[in-house]
């Protein structure tokens, strides 16, 4: 009886020396690749234990991988989503350092608010989200949003290639056309891929758009420089801002003005500026990220929804990639 009681108490003893309250679950079965629709979310992803296993897919397609020491042994799991080798006790929490960490919802209702963002052609508003999270102000629902857009943003970062279109546009904004400098603080940059041969504009496709505002617009290097991959072929109008796009590596062609009115800039212009008016929370502060949410859209637009869904998921998660990989020991002596 004493040599039981006494191998028992070793064993507690192992598990509090480096991984206090980790407890060894076995895996259940992987959700589907993406949720079809809402029942297929609910069903598969109905809870925060469920979620954060399909976040554990995304972030190892191929089963976990300690990032300390790569040994591939079923870690150990804590309740609340700490993940811990078996073999070094490094420690990994799935929402640490992404928009899941704060404010304190469950993860499944982070998810509903995406599956809603996703499955809808404008973003929820702040009622909305707050209503579903269970938050208790606006002023958290609002820094929700702002998080989910600042995602969206992230996960637009490839380089526009081929053939581009390249321009700017003033946009109307309701409630501030009355401002004295309204003209300067609305201009934005516009580049848009085309997927038509060389020499020719196609059907508009993947796009990248930049407020200028405070910035020298006189110049439309910058933002090509990071919105196109260096070598493409850059179409503009004749506009002496970008009469430097051929020394700084493009290949500059000057659009005739009878192609006008196939413009793809011009085109994407009246739709921003469309769904910007349904947007009630826009203000020249917040507009970049409501770009971001537009060009998220846009570009992904014939996706289905729950596709949209877990490419947010997954940018959510790469914001982590700093801060998932952390000493085992302190992040279990803080959970």
């Amino acid at each position: 009886m004493t040599r039981t009681m006494g191998s028992k108490n070793e064993k507690r003893r192992q598990l509090r020396s480096g991984c206090r309250r980790v407890t060894d679950q076995p895996r259940p079965a992987e959700p589907s690749h993406y949720p079809r629709d809402k029942r297929d979310l609910e069903t598969a992803l109905g809870d925060s234990r469920q979620c954060r296993r399909y976040c554990e897919q995304l972030n190892w397609s191929s089963g976990f991988r300690c990032p300390e020491c790569g040994d591939t042994t079923e870690p150990w799991r804590t309740s609340t989503g700490l993940i811990a080798c078996r073999a070094c006790r490094h420690a990994v929490m799935i929402e640490r350092g992404t928009i899941f960490q704060r404010p304190s919802a469950p993860l499944n209702r982070w998810f509903q608010v995406l599956w809603e963002v996703a499955d809808r052609e404008a973003c929820m508003s702040v009622e909305q989200v707050r209503e579903t999270m269970g938050l208790p102000t606006d002023e958290a629902a609002s820094r929700c949003l702002a998080s989910i857009r600042q995602t969206m943003g992230l996960a637009e970062q490839r380089p526009l290639s081929g053939v581009v279109e390249l321009g700017r546009a003033c946009l109307e904004l309701p409630g501030m056309m009355l401002e004295e400098s309204w003209l300067r603080k609305g201009l934005v940059a516009i580049a848009v891929e085309r997927t038509g041969a060389a020499g020719q504009l196609g059907e508009t496709g993947p796009l990248r758009i930049q407020h200028l505002a405070g910035q020298d617009t006189s110049d439309g290097l910058a933002f090509a420089g990071t919105a196109i991959e260096l070598g493409s072929e850059v179409h503009t109008l004749a506009w002496e801002g970008y009469a430097q796009l051929a020394d700084a590596g493009f290949q500059h062609r000057i659009r005739r003005p009878e192609h006008a009115a196939s413009s793809g800039v011009d085109h994407v212009a009246s739709l921003l500026e469309l769904w910007l008016w349904t947007q009630s929370d826009v203000d020249w502060s917040s507009l970049q990220s409501h770009l971001d949410e537009f060009t998220f859209r846009f570009n992904h637009r014939s996706e289905p929804s729950g596709r949209t869904f877990q490419r947010l998921v997954s940018c959510a998660l790469r914001q982590a990639d700093a801060n998932l990989a952390l000493p085992g020991r302190d992040l279990l002596r803080s959970a």
